[in-house]
């Protein structure tokens, strides 16, 4: 057993890709691939429906992470599943947390886009000044 009692962390979802994806490599030579996913829900406030978008930030690894990066970009339906990681660092005006979905199977809902066809104005926009969680 691993350390008692098992625990369950999973995340699945199914949303947009809020930006191109960026492709990175650790110094060991392993792939890692960030992008952020937008995820819709609604929900009925009296009589009206409303929209709710969740941001999350994605990060895939290894050979999965070079696939992504060349077929994937902003406006990319995806299914999603992973687990849910907080980091810490410290910083001038305190410790700062930010929680990551650690990708670890990934399904393309929609035909590949080209890096050079323009983007549908269809897509949420990634707001800037908001945490991500």
């Amino acid at each position: 057993s691993r350390g008692g009692n098992a625990m369950l962390n999973k995340w699945i979802g199914i949303g947009r890709l809020g930006k191109d994806t960026e492709l990175k490599y650790l110094p060991t030579g392993t792939a890692v691939c960030n992008f952020s996913i937008a995820c819709e829900t609604s929900y009925k406030s009296g009589d009206e429906w409303k929209k709710q978008t969740f941001w999350g930030d994605v990060i895939f690894f290894g050979n999965r992470a070079e696939s992504i990066s060349k077929h994937l970009t902003k406006g990319s339906l995806v299914y999603i599943e992973g687990r849910l990681q907080t980091r810490s660092w410290d910083t001038a005006g305190g410790k700062k947390y930010k929680t990551e979905i650690i990708g670890n199977d990934i399904k393309f809902l929609s035909k590949s886009i080209d890096k050079t066809e323009e983007k549908s104005d269809s897509i949420p926009q990634e707001t800037s000044g908001l945490e991500p969680f």
